[in-house]
């Protein structure tokens, strides 16, 4: 449900397929995201984002997580314009890592990548970002408190760490 301006809530609508965890973040041209995990059956799961522009109804969910990759408790934050990123942690052959994804001005999706780098045990994750292309993923594993920061071009593309080469993502870099 939403609340106008003018007041009064609106109806609940349901985005997507049934699923656990949520997200939302509001951008600064007034476009609302909600992301959440959806359950894929067996024992995978992926998240999906639903964009709701002023004024508008609620867009299709879109699939923006690896669908070999089991996905957990997405995290939002919104930058300038349509632009935001999106992180949560994940596995794939129970190697659990943190993941994020990079959403442009256009609202348009990047590809996901391990921000964490090598595999460790991730058990959650928290994002920030702002509207001068400054962002940061952190996430708590086995080993403590990781983290990797965006700088200029945050929200575009650049080196992963541990990525071995140019990932269509947030511009991360080792805090």
């Amino acid at each position: 449900a939403t609340l106008p301006a003018t007041g009064g809530w609106s109806a609940p609508v349901t985005l997507g397929a049934a699923g656990e965890g949520h997200a939302l973040a509001a951008t600064d041209d007034g476009h609302v995201l909600a992301a959440w995990t959806r359950y894929l059956g067996g024992y995978s799961y992926a998240v999906e984002v639903a964009d709701r522009g002023p004024d508008e109804a609620w867009g299709a969910p879109v699939g923006v997580t690896n669908t070999s990759t089991n996905a957990f408790s997405p995290v939002l934050a919104a930058a300038g314009g349509r632009r935001a990123l999106l992180a949560w942690h994940g596995a794939t052959a129970w190697e659990g890592r943190a993941w994020a994804v990079a959403r442009d001005a256009d609202g348009d999706w990047a590809t996901p990548a391990a921000v964490s780098g090598a595999a460790i045990d991730v058990r959650g994750v928290a994002v920030a970002a702002d509207a001068h292309d400054h962002a940061v993923v952190a996430w708590t594993s086995d080993g403590g408190l990781g983290a990797v920061r965006g700088t200029s071009g945050a929200l575009g593309s650049s080196e992963a760490p541990g990525s071995g080469g140019t990932a269509p993502n947030a511009g991360l870099a080792a805090a």
